[in-house]
């Protein structure tokens, strides 16, 4: 059941991940105004979830962000492509 469990989360955070990847560029372009559950929200419409349902996610979500800015910064600063 455990593992059972641990599969379906490991799913959905990939789902998650590349949903995010596609909308990187639509969150550069509007970092200003976003805020994580906006985040949240329209990746829950991208696939076709009902509202709320990535909030058990949050933490997830905002690590995988935190991490794609901290490289995209790494890669400005440093030089690296």
């Amino acid at each position: 059941m455990a593992k059972e469990v641990n599969e379906e989360k490991q799913g959905i955070e990939a789902k998650i991940e590349e949903a995010l990847r596609s909308r990187l560029q639509h969150f550069k372009e509007n970092a200003d105004s976003f805020t994580l559950e906006r985040v949240r929200r329209l990746i829950e419409e991208d696939l076709e979830l009902e509202k709320h349902a990535l909030d058990v996610h949050k933490r997830f979500i905002k690590q995988f962000l935190e991490k794609i800015v901290e490289t995209e910064y790494s890669k400005q600063h440093h030089g690296l492509q």
